[in-house]
């Protein structure tokens, strides 16, 4: 996994994510949720609960899932 990279611009991270072996398993999911936090920031679009409710159980759950074991505590 890549560890101590901090890209400036989201374009590097993106890709970051999409290409390493272990985030890579988690790209669909935070694509998503990139996505449509542009859509909530630049485009004003409000989500309602229950689309909140399914971003993170669908989305934002299986990415904590992979990376909470590899955070250090």
């Amino acid at each position: 996994m890549t560890k101590g990279i901090d890209p400036p611009r989201h374009a590097d991270r993106n890709s970051i994510v999409e290409k390493d072996l272990t985030l890579g398993k988690i790209w669909p999911e935070y694509s998503q949720l990139y996505n449509d936090s542009k859509l909530a920031r630049y485009e004003a679009y409000k989500f309602d609960k229950e689309q909140v409710r399914l971003l993170v159980d669908n989305y934002l759950k299986p990415i904590k899932e992979l990376l909470d074991p590899l955070i250090p505590k």
